[in-house]
């Protein structure tokens, strides 16, 4: 739906929800195996859920900057050509 929609604000809010989800999983994941002298997997846990949410972020900052400084993918602009020139009188 989103694609379809191509809402960027949608997305970031969707991505958030996930994060906040990846966070709870994590924080679970950490006091178990703190629970069962596994401190180490809380550590783990956090670094992997980190990259994750990082790598979501700069996805969704690329996208941003494209949209809030006008600019433009060439594959759009083909396409935009095409329907131009395909729709003169």
């Amino acid at each position: 739906m989103l694609k379809k929609l191509k809402a960027n604000s949608l997305k970031a809010a969707a991505q958030d929800n996930l994060a906040d989800s990846l966070v709870s999983i994590g924080a679970f994941i950490g006091i178990l195996g703190s629970r069962f002298g596994l401190a180490w997997l809380d550590t783990i846990t956090a670094i992997v859920v980190g990259l994750i949410i990082i790598k979501k972020a700069i996805g969704i900052f690329k996208e941003s900057v494209l949209e809030l400084t006008d600019g433009f993918k060439v594959e759009e602009l083909d396409e935009t050509k095409k329907t131009i020139k395909d729709n003169r009188n």
